[in-house]
């Protein structure tokens, strides 16, 4: 792996994963699941990205991560849609509903879980992950 994808992403997330608890409180027991989630998260993806051969289960962890985030957005729209509210299609692409939770599952939670089965998710990011020595085969 290019060491410099480690030290320029490492801070930002160790930065937010400590820090964002400190700074805000949700007000629901679900929030401070999904707070610490997201910040354990952070952490295992330092973890991975410091040596991702050692501690490909902590990037496997990630990979869990984004595939249950996208498969509850799914869910909860659907169960929205289901009761009346409209699938989104043509509507902001910011904005919450059916249509752009599955293109999220689609183009973040596929490859999570290809790369939670089989250790690489067939994107350009697997270079994240790829030690020195197997990209300068392929090139």
């Amino acid at each position: 792996m290019n060491r410099w994808f480690f030290w320029v992403l490492a801070p930002v997330f160790l930065a937010t994963a400590f820090g964002l608890p400190l700074i805000t409180d949700p007000p629901t027991t679900i929030g401070r699941i999904v707070l610490y989630a997201f910040s354990a998260t952070l952490i295992f993806a330092t973890l991975g990205l410091a040596a991702p051969r050692r501690f490909e289960w902590s990037l496997r962890l990630v990979a869990l991560a984004v595939l249950s985030a996208y498969l509850a957005f799914a869910a909860t729209e659907i169960a929205a849609w289901w009761n009346g509210k409209p699938a989104g299609i043509g509507a902001e692409r910011s904005g919450t509903n059916l249509f752009n939770a599955l293109k999220g599952l689609i183009v973040f939670g596929l490859p999570s879980l290809y790369f939670l089965l089989r250790g690489w998710s067939g994107t350009d990011v697997d270079v994240l992950i790829a030690d020195d020595a197997e990209r300068e085969d392929d090139e």
